[in-house]
């Protein structure tokens, strides 16, 4: 039995641009800490090979500091396989990380973009791979390839984009690895994974990120844990490692006509919810309201965000509640309504939001509340 953890997409140095330097640093600092307690918990469960599937750091971000902070993990791990496939983020251009000859002796890293592989002798167990040297790959490495090995289980680890065909990011065919003969594909690049898929006897699996940075990265981020005996896969697991998350989340505030009305709707959710200071919270007030009430997401915010790590109120509401009246109303109110009103219900978000604002902004114009 070969027991590994197969990660990617953790971005260390990642930027943070949309934060404050101290922000930004915290957040650095958190990933790295983040990081270290996931090889710590690979080192405490006896794993052998430890799979990196891409971006890894930032390139061009990258700092001596995460260099060093690397190497030692990595050092300190000698009996662990380490291998890594850079991503399009972290390719294996002149003067990256993966150029610099730190790396200890057991750490394998693909630089190039032709299928390469390792074989661990011990285990049983060859491992493929490619890395980008770009921050695009067009090609599929794994095109009409059989991958088998005579006596060993054989896994991918690989950045890369299954069933995009016209991607720029390595496109993966599920034909190609079903015909490849792969136990396992441990991919990276998709940041918010999927269920496993299995093509033939592949087992093919992203990791998703370590760590969300933001709100398109929801949920915990962490690794998966697998184990391989007889060349097959006969354990399966996602591991979360983060501490905290990021989420959006909608609630309905149908019928509201005053922003209290939507705090006690608000503050009731996240009590249900059990949301935390671990919780970055994106909520999204959906459905009709009064049509003269205009939700302060400022305010709302203020008042239901004690205890979450961060909250953010978008109004995705519509002014059309207990509004028969306006359907009836033969005046320039009710033609304003009307006319808006299939906008409001049926056009894209973008048409939506626009005559949403421009009922709110005509009804208050007409009572004179400008």
């Amino acid at each position: 039995m070969i027991k590994l953890l197969h990660c990617g997409d953790i971005h260390l140095d990642s930027p943070f641009s949309l934060l404050s330097r101290e922000e930004s640093l915290l957040r650095r600092d958190e990933l790295r800490r983040t990081f270290l307690e996931m090889l710590a918990f690979a080192k405490k469960e006896g794993v052998s090979v430890i799979l990196i599937a891409g971006d890894l750091f930032d390139h061009g971000f990258a700092t001596a500091d995460t260099l060093n902070l690397l190497c030692d993990a990595f050092t300190a791990m000698s009996d662990t396989r380490f291998v890594i496939a850079p991503g399009n983020h972290d390719a294996a251009v002149a003067g990256s990380t993966y150029l610099s000859g730190r790396f200890p002796a057991n750490v394998t890293v693909f630089t190039g973009e032709e299928l390469d592989y390792v074989d661990f002798d011990d285990l049983g167990l060859r491992v493929w791979g490619y890395g980008f040297t770009a921050d695009r790959l067009e090609k599929s490495p794994l095109a009409g390839r059989s991958l088998m090995a005579a006596g060993k289980a054989s896994v991918l680890c690989a950045h890369a984009d299954l069933g995009v065909p016209l991607s720029k990011y390595a496109p993966l065919a599920g034909a190609d690895l079903a015909a490849s003969g792969l136990c396992y594909a441990a991919l990276g690049h998709v940041h918010n994974p999927p269920e496993p898929k299995q093509f033939g006897t592949t087992l093919a699996a992203y990791c998703g990120c370590l760590v969300g940075r933001s709100y398109d990265e929801c949920g915990y981020g962490g690794a998966v844990l697998l184990e391989i005996d007889g060349g097959r896969v006969t354990d399966w697991k996602r591991i979360p490692f983060a501490h905290r998350r990021y989420l959006v989340d909608r609630v309905s505030v149908e019928g509201a006509a005053a922003d209290s009305d939507v705090i006690a709707a608000l503050r009731g959710h996240i009590t249900a919810a059990g949301y935390g200071s671990d919780t970055a919270l994106r909520v999204l007030l959906t459905d009709a309201v009064e049509p003269g009430y205009t939700p302060n997401t400022a305010a709302i915010a203020a008042a239901c965000g004690e205890g979450l790590w961060q909250l953010e109120i978008i109004d995705r509401t519509l002014p059309i509640w207990g509004s028969d009246y306006l359907e009836r109303d033969p005046s320039i109110r009710g033609a304003l309504y009307r006319t808006l009103l299939p906008a409001m219900q049926t056009g894209t978000p973008e048409e939506r939001a626009r005559a949403v604002a421009a009922l709110r902004l005509g009804l208050a114009a007409l009572e004179d509340k400008l």
